[in-house]
Parts: structure tokens; sequence; C-alpha cells
């Protein structure tokens, strides 16, 4: 089965039969490929749903950004990018408050990969009880 976008496909198909079936294909061809951990099984299972996007505040025409995917109630945490001119001023650590509260607000627990949202909840423990365990 061919892919006529790998990216266009992530957004709205079965991940579990896409990281099966198709990221071995999209290794050889050299193409960046994105990966949800623990959502990967050989099993035939209900389809599930990926989406993937960002939580972003702009500032002095600059965009900081918390990259996420989420899968049923699970949030990841991704990556965090705040531009050189807009770094001290906290943007990092809204981002992360954001992405918490929106967790707690929709039931979701969430996937801590980004290192600037660790250090986030490790100061801020009332988030702790979002983590995944």
């Amino acid at each position: 089965m061919e892919l006529e976008t790998p990216f266009a496909a992530i957004g709205n198909c079965n991940l579990k039969y896409y990281c099966n079936i198709q990221i071995d294909a999209l290794r050889d061809t050299g193409a960046p490929v994105m990966m949800v951990w623990g959502t990967v099984s050989r099993k035939s299972q209900i389809p599930q749903k990926v989406t993937t996007g960002r939580f972003e505040i702009e500032r002095e025409g600059q965009v900081a950004s918390l990259e996420y995917s989420m899968t049923e109630n699970v949030l990841g945490l991704i990556h965090t990018e705040v531009p050189t001119a807009l770094r001290g001023l906290g943007l990092a650590s809204s981002l992360a408050e954001t992405a918490l509260q929106f967790a707690r607000q929709n039931n979701l627990k969430v996937d801590v990969i980004c290192p600037s949202v660790l250090e986030y909840i490790a100061k801020h423990p009332e988030y702790s009880d979002l983590v995944l365990r």
C-alpha cells in the first residue's frame, strides 16, 4: 500500500495499522517518522485517532510552542521550542502550565517527553497526578 504523504496520513489514520504496516516502508525512504510511544501494537484493536498539534504563544512576531500528540485519554507533551530572543521570559513555563491545565480540564493523563515540562512538574507537584505512570 502506498502513502501519498506520510504526515497527512498520521493525523487521521489508525496509528496502530500505520505503525505496524507502514513504518518500515517509511524508514527505507529516509522520510522523518513520528512514533507515539505506548500505542503501537501487533494485535488487531479498535482504531485510535491520533491528533498532533502545538500550544503556542506569540510575542514580538515570534512564536514559542509546545508540541503534543493526543490519543484517547493521553496527552503526549513532546517538545518545547522558544526562540532565542524570547528566552528568559517564562514562556516555556506558561506553555507547560497551559498544557497541564488543558489535560486536567479534559480528564487526560500526560506522557511527558519534553525535559522542560518535566522540570516544570518537578517545581509544581500539584500536576504530578496527571503524569502517566
